[in-house]
């Protein structure tokens, strides 16, 4: 579980900094794969490639390793999620819920599935 969630750490704070897997690995002189397999929690990412990584994203290896969220404290989020929850906090609240229930019952599913290929797999 731990490799996962600084997988998923390290994939966000990639994507805030608009990079690709593979522009990744060619700063680092590495595989678009090796960085897959970190943010995907397959392999664990060694002390030197994360120095390297939180320098290229610059971020706090703290709040790679998940000891503090980040420099303000919040959440990172893309330009097109910001503009997602700009325009739900405009919508009325019975929108609102149904647009809650939407995105709960989306994730189930897709956990759901995910946890049974995992399962699959092992």
């Amino acid at each position: 579980m731990f490799k996962k969630e600084i997988g998923n750490r390290l994939r966000m704070a990639r994507e805030n900094a608009n990079l690709t897997q593979g522009d990744v690995a060619k700063m680092i002189n590495s595989t678009f794969q090796k960085i897959s397999s970190f943010e995907t929690g397959r392999t664990r990412v060694d002390l030197e490639t994360l120095v390297k990584l939180c320098s290229i994203y610059d971020v706090e290896p703290d709040y790679v390793l998940g000891t503090k969220k980040n420099e303000s404290g919040h959440i990172a989020v893309k330009p097109e999620e910001a503009d997602i929850l700009r325009k739900y906090r405009q919508l009325p609240d019975p929108v609102k819920e149904d647009i809650r229930d939407y995105i709960d019952m989306k994730y189930a599913k897709v956990t759901t599935a995910t946890q049974k290929q995992e399962n699959f797999l092992k």
